[in-house]
């Protein structure tokens, strides 16, 4: 009888914590996208090129760099 639950016991804990590396593992991998990697769809699509940080904007920032050379 001991036995028996012992073996269960020690089943359920292999099988939590190869549940827990999994998912460890699963959301190590995940990158978080930074303002830098936006897409498309979340660009600005109006405005002046500021070449300076790669995006649309008003055209009213002092650092800009809005003429390609």
């Amino acid at each position: 009888m001991i036995n028996s639950c012992i073996k269960a016991t020690r089943a359920f804990v292999e099988f939590a914590a190869g549940m827990a590396a999994t998912f460890i593992i699963l959301f190590a991998e995940i990158k978080d996208r930074s303002d830098d990697d936006r897409r498309v769809q979340d660009a600005d699509m109006t405005g002046e090129m500021n070449y300076r940080t790669g995006r649309l904007d008003s055209g009213a920032d002092p650092y800009g760099w809005y003429d390609e050379d």
